[in-house]
């Protein structure tokens, strides 16, 4: 049976970052990815608030030692979209949808099916945004995708 022993999990985590900050040091990738393991603790919580400052972190290591358009981005910035959709914060959601957009394009290229559920999840919360014209469009696309992905040539 799964004991969900938050509180000592979330005192290992957090003990484990701070060795792992005194080592590599803050602006690591180990320490970034310290920081996305220890946000699945308040996660799992439906802790979000907790959550997203780890997760924030994380990305903004990872943008600071590869570049904001890197694929070491693509997991955290995942993971907060993730956030944003589980805590129904649709803007933030939003807006973050668009952005791993950005740097899943440069990655598989604008019209990968690497894209499409992603895409699908923006059209949806620009549609609770009552931006329906947007996500339209973004369903358009969606279609082009799919149907090149079944008709290549």
């Amino acid at each position: 049976m799964l004991q969900k022993k938050y509180d000592v999990a979330s005192k290992y985590y957090s003990q484990a970052a701070d060795l792992i900050k005194k080592t590599y040091g803050e602006g690591s990738e180990q320490f970034a990815e310290s920081q996305r393991v220890l946000s699945r603790v308040f996660f799992m919580q439906k802790q979000y608030d907790k959550t997203e400052p780890y997760l924030l972190r994380a990305v903004k290591i990872d943008e600071g030692l590869m570049g904001p358009d890197s694929p070491r981005v693509l997991m955290p910035l995942a993971a907060l979209c993730s956030l944003y959709d589980s805590w129904g914060k649709v803007e933030k959601l939003e807006a973050c949808d668009s952005r791993l957009i950005g740097v899943l394009e440069k990655q598989y290229g604008e019209n990968s099916p690497a894209l499409l559920s992603v895409l699908d999840g923006e059209a949806k919360a620009l549609r609770r945004l009552g931006q329906g014209e947007k996500a339209a469009e973004i369903e358009k696309k969606i279609g082009a995708i799919r149907t090149s992905a079944v008709n290549p040539d």
